[in-house]
């Protein structure tokens, strides 16, 4: 969308002619009076905002023999992945370290490149509970259009307790999108 004001303003410019004569000679002075219009136009652009990056997201989980990380899911609207690892346990025997890797399916459905950022993503549990940076390609720019996938592998100690996953995905423009 583009603005415009036209304005104009005159600036006078006055410049005295003087003759002065000697003798019998008389004095005459004339005032020229010269203008100058000044016009132009002020514009406003208005330039459509950066695009933002934007993914679709989908999640799986796999099953070992005392970890179960098959229950996960994304909301509707990608902004939300719901983890529930269920770690079994046999009574009387000492428990063990269990490990299942989540794998999370990256589709960029936006108009720039776009990245899991490693650094930023975090993934947490309860007391025991430990959750690997991602890993594989969708660490790298995902074009337009494209699928990459990255990996966590959550891990469950001896001594995990019962409680709450939290974190967040960081999606950052791609290094081709930084230089545009």
């Amino acid at each position: 969308m583009t603005r415009t004001a036209a304005t104009t303003r005159r600036i006078a410019i006055i410049g005295a002619l003087t003759a002065v004569g000697f003798g019998a000679v008389s004095v005459a002075t004339a005032a020229v009076l010269l203008t100058t219009s000044v016009t132009g136009t002020a514009t406003i652009k208005t330039v459509p905002a950066p695009a933002e990056p934007k993914i679709a997201l989908s999640a799986s989980g796999t099953q070992n023999e005392g970890l179960d990380c098959r229950q996960v899911g994304v909301s509707a609207d990608y902004t939300t992945l719901t983890l529930k690892p269920v770690l079994t346990r046999t009574e009387g025997q000492a428990a063990a370290t269990e490990t299942c890797t989540l794998t999370f399916r990256l589709r960029n459905v936006g108009t720039v490149p776009v990245r899991l950022d490693v650094a930023a993503t975090t993934i947490s549990g309860p007391s025991g509970w430990t959750a690997s940076a991602p890993d594989g390609d969708a660490t790298a720019d995902i074009a337009p259009g494209a699928v990459k996938t990255a990996t966590v592998t959550v891990t469950a100690a001896a001594t995990a307790t019962e409680g709450a996953f939290s974190g967040q995905l960081v999606y950052v423009p791609g290094s081709a999108a930084a230089g545009s």
